[in-house]
């Protein structure tokens, strides 16, 4: 039988691999740039229609073209899908030769859709997570189970469970942000017949 301190360092080892290896995978991965200030980085993205659709954490997340600044294309990766969407022309009067460069847009901030969209893509990518957890746990308690080392699903919890203290605070920061510029508290609740992302 190991000493605690050889399985100590054993385990040590394994973490530090698998984190290696996740840090690799994500160093290889195509950036989303959305306009609130957000990245979000995945070595699969495509755009499909007014969706851009990714991988995270093991599963599709999708959220509204509307929300996304522009996409960044990781060269050693392979490009899937439809190429990213052009850089916005919103604030540029030549753009549409119909627009009236007297007629006022409303910002995107003060309208319910971007709101919703906002929310709903951190709610989506939250219930994606936590399906992720759950699929985890049960290997690890497979692994346990089997006598299998758990390290390597151990740490890919952590991982996810980080993830869900940052979009927790991403939902906060967002709540805030609709408090300052005055919101109504309603838009930030997504509709449950369909709206949101």
């Amino acid at each position: 039988m190991l000493k605690p301190q050889t399985t100590q360092r054993w385990v040590r080892s394994v973490l530090a691999v698998a984190i290696a290896l996740a840090l690799a995978n994500v160093a290889m991965a195509d950036t989303i740039y959305m306009k609130n200030g957000r990245t979000i980085r995945s070595a699969h993205v495509r755009v499909e229609g007014d969706r851009v659709i990714f991988m995270q954490y093991g599963g599709e997340v999708s959220i509204p073209l509307s929300l996304v600044d522009h996409i960044v294309v990781d060269a050693n990766v392979e490009p899937e899908g439809a190429p990213p969407p052009p850089p916005s022309t919103a604030d540029d009067p030549q753009a549409d030769p119909a627009s009236d460069p007297e007629e006022e847009e409303t910002p995107p901030e003060q309208t319910r859709d971007y709101w919703q969209d906002a929310v709903g893509t951190i709610v989506a990518e939250r219930s994606q997570v936590d399906l992720e957890i759950e699929d985890l746990r049960r290997t690890e308690r497979a692994f346990l189970f089997s006598k299998r080392s758990t390290a390597e699903t151990r740490a890919q919890i952590d991982a996810a469970e980080l993830r869900l203290t940052e979009l927790d605070q991403e939902m906060r920061d967002l709540q805030t942000e609709a408090r300052r510029l005055q919101i109504p508290s309603g838009w930030l609740r997504l509709d449950p017949s369909g709206g949101g992302a």
